[in-house]
Order: structure tokens, then sequence, then C-alpha cells
């Protein structure tokens, strides 16, 4: 028993040993790396300090400015010397490039940066080296509002920098400021522009209602293309509104604005026409009955005769045939109404007899029986061909009666298919919206049955680990207690 509880012992004995042993070895690691970069720090530091900077100026005495010229200079003051001479350089390239570039005006920020910095360590406020950096910093803003004017449209700042341009055209004759004024009175000239677009469109395109364009039933197809042809002419598609609108007016939703416009228009004129209708009263209008003759529209009040003409020693026959009805330069036919107040056409094929006093040499002898049956037979093809005429003109009026009939027939019948038409496109409509609501719920339902299941298998998950966890825990616990 003795023996085993030694044992015991020199186990514990082993463990705590290898434990204090781990512990040393990483302590001294770790004071070697520590030394290790001591070292290499002190190293560089020397490193740093083993070769000097001479005090010389690096260019001739009349080019330093005049705010830092004196007899002796330290190395702060030749740094602040270096700093203002690439002010000058980068000034230099701007008159020679008419102006910053993309590639040149993050250097000219930088140094426009370090140079008010060091002005203002130096409290200057007048001098060339402040002229310079005004200067410097007004090329910026030039730059800086031909970029984005187009989008942010800021007035303000364009007419700031366009006075203070204007003083250095005055005062000097560079290139770059006369070249830079022209492109900003462009951009002027581009502004107005737009605001003459705006004043003239604005109106007609709607307004905004809580972000939203609502656009007036009277703008259509043609008023579209009118504006979009004006931004292509005008050039105003630098623009990014314009852009934004010119997008809006190309799109499919502007076209089913448009179709909508449309179907409100037409409503409206029907509704309009309806209400004219509504207000028509028979008694204000009269139907044309059947005038076959001269005859029959003779002492007719409110028809006025056409085509017959007065001719010596002739009169016109009453059975001369009407050719047409008409009113206002339209013909109508039997059946139909006209309005009272308005004058009807009748338009008359005439036919002439002779009324001069026959020769008495040619007086037939009717005592002859040959001559009575001579007139006989005359009176008789007269009548016969009045009454042709008579049947042609009813068969003419029946036609043109079918003819009407049958237009109505058809109309009506076009009138049922359209509503007939207009039912199935609304019930399709319907279905179909039906269908997107069904389907939309349906969808909504899968999406929180997968959530709801991604949830169950989190949860799981979760309990897995947790199990795990504990289980790990646990034998843990027991390897600490069999140590012990």
């Amino acid at each position: 028993m003795s023996d085993r509880l030694n044992i015991q012992k020199d186990k514990r004995k082993t463990k705590r040993y290898k434990r204090n042993s781990r512990f040393i070895i990483f302590l001294l690691l770790v004071c070697v790396a520590s030394f290790g970069t001591l070292s290499g720090m002190l190293y560089a530091e020397y490193e740093e300090t083993e070769t000097w900077s001479g005090s010389e100026l690096d260019q001739p005495l009349a080019h330093i400015p005049p705010e830092f010229a004196q007899n002796t200079y330290d190395l702060g003051m030749l740094d602040d010397i270096s700093i203002l001479s690439q002010t000058t350089d980068i000034l230099a390239l701007i008159d020679e490039q008419a102006g910053l570039t993309d590639e040149s005006i993050r250097v000219a920020e930088d140094v426009a940066e370090t140079t008010e910095n060091l002005l203002a360590k130096n409290n200057i406020e007048s001098g060339n080296s402040f002229r310079n950096l005004e200067r410097l910093q007004l090329y910026i803003d030039i730059y800086h509002i031909e970029q984005t004017i187009y989008d942010t449209l800021d007035t303000d700042e364009l007419t700031r920098v366009m006075t203070q341009l204007q003083q250095h055209v005055v005062h000097g004759e560079r290139d770059v400021d006369t070249a830079a004024l022209e492109r900003l009175q462009d951009i002027v000239t581009a502004l107005n522009g737009l605001n003459a677009f705006i004043d003239t469109y604005h109106t007609q395109l709607g307004e905004v209602v809580d972000t939203t364009l609502v656009v007036p039933e009277t703008m259509t197809r043609e008023m579209t293309q009118t504006i979009l042809t004006t931004i292509e002419e005008q050039a105003l598609d630098k623009f990014s509104v314009i852009q934004t609108l010119t997008r809006v007016l190309e799109s499919s939703t502007w076209d089913r604005i448009l179709a909508n416009n449309q179907v409100l228009r037409d409503i409206d004129q029907w509704d309009k026409e309806w209400a004219v209708y509504n207000t028509l009263n028979k008694d204000q209008y009269r139907r044309i009955g059947s005038y076959p003759t001269l005859s029959d529209v003779q002492g007719v009040p409110w028809i006025n005769i056409q085509g017959v003409s007065e001719r010596p020693y002739q009169t016109v026959l009453g059975h001369s045939l009407v050719s047409r009805l008409t009113v206002n330069g339209e013909t109508i036919s039997h059946g139909q109404y006209v309005r009272k107040g308005l004058t009807v056409q009748a338009h008359i094929e005439p036919v002439y007899r002779s009324t001069s006093l026959p020769d008495a040499r040619n007086i037939p002898d009717f005592n002859a029986r040959t001559d009575y049956q001579s007139l006989a037979r005359a009176l008789t093809e007269l009548l016969e061909a009045r009454e042709a005429r008579l049947e042609q003109a009813r068969l003419e009026q029946e036609r043109l009666e079918r003819e009407q009939d049958e237009r109505e027939r058809l109309e009506r019948e076009r009138e049922e298919r359209e509503r007939e038409e207009r039912e199935r496109e609304e019930r399709e409509r319907e279905e179909r919206e039906q269908e997107e609501h069904e389907r939309e719920e349906r969808e909504e339902r899968e999406q929180e049955e997968r959530e709801q299941e991604e949830r169950e298998q989190e949860e799981r998950e979760r309990l897995e680990r947790e199990r795990e966890e504990q289980n790990d825990d646990d034998a843990t616990d027991n390897s600490e207690s069999s140590d012990n």
C-alpha cells in the first residue's frame, strides 16, 4: 500500500517539474525576442544619423520667396522653401497644360494643403507665396466645378469662382485664365438652356407629390417626342437630372402612362359627346321623308332646289327626278334626321318642255284618226317614262335605306364585339391578378416554412454544440480529477 502511494507522489512531482520547465523556456524565448527587436531599433536610429544633410540652398537666392529671404538657413527653413518651390512648379505645369488634368489634380491638392499649412505656421497672409497659393486653389476649384457642376448645379460656387477668375483676367494676361473663363462661360450658357427647358416643360411633365411624379392626362406621345428632341438638339443630356428624365421618358412605365392618358382622354371625349347627346331633343330635328321628284320638293320651305334654271319659252316638268339631297355638302338619305334650321339642298335632273306657240301650219288635224292615235301614243310613252323614273327613284331610295340599315347593324355588331372584348380582357386581367396574388401568398408561405426549418435546424445545431461542449467539460473535469 505504501509503495503505491510513493509511486503516485513521484508521478505528481514529475508533472510539476515538466510544467515549470516549459514556463522557464517560454520566458527565455520572450526575453531573447525583445532584446533582438530593441537592438534592431537602435541600429536603425544609428543608420539615420550616420549621414548629415547639408544646409546649402538648392536654388539661386533670387528664386527664394521674399518672405523667407535671410542670410542663414536652417534645415527646417530649407524644407519650407522646397515646399514653396513645388507650388511654383505646379503653377508652371498648369500654365503649360491650360489647366489641371485628372493626373495632376491630386498632386495640386497635396501641394496646396502643404503650402497652406506652411504659411499658417509662419503667419504669412500676403506676398508672392500667399498669392501663388490663392491662384493654385482657384485652379483646383475650377477643376472641381467643371467636373461636378452638371450633377450639383451649384451656381453659387460657380459665381464665386468666375468672379475671382475675372479679377485674374483683368489684372493679368495668362492664357490659362482666359481659356478657363471661356469654359466657365460655356457652362453658364448650358445652365441657361437648362433653365429655359425647365420653364417650358416642367408644367407639361406634371408635379412631384411625396417623391412621386404625377403626370397630367394631357401628356401625349407627341409632346414626349418633342421633349426628347429638344434635349438632343440643345445637348442637355450632360446634366444628370436630364439623363434621369430621359431614362424615364424612354421607359416602358412612361409608355403605360401615355397609354392610360389616351384612354382617359377618350373617356372624357365620350363623356362630352354623351352629354351633348343627352341634351338633344327630337323636337329639334326633322326626319327626312321620300322626295323622288321635283313636284315633291316644291313648296317645302326648308328645301332649296338646285340644278333648275329658267329657259325662254321652256318650263321644267314636275316629274323631273331628284338626284340627291345634301346638307352642308354631305349627302343624306330617307330616314335620317336633320337639325331644324338647316337648309336641305335638293339636286334636280331637270326635264324641260317648250312653251312657245306652235306655227299654225304645224297644228295637226285632230279630226283625222291617225292624229288622235299619235297623240295617245305620245302621252302613253310620256306616262310610262315618268313611271319608270319614279320606280327607279323608289328602288334607289330603298337601296339607300337598306345600306343605312346595314351600316347601323354592322356598327351595333362592332360595338357589341368591342364590349365583349373589353369584358374578356377585364376577366383575363382579374384572373391574372388573382393568380399573381395566389402565387405571392404561396411564395410567402414557402418562405415562412423555409425560415421555420432554418430556425429549427439552428436550434438543433445549438443544442448539439451545447451537448458537445458539456461532454468536453465533463471529460476535462474527469481528466483533472484523475490527475489529482
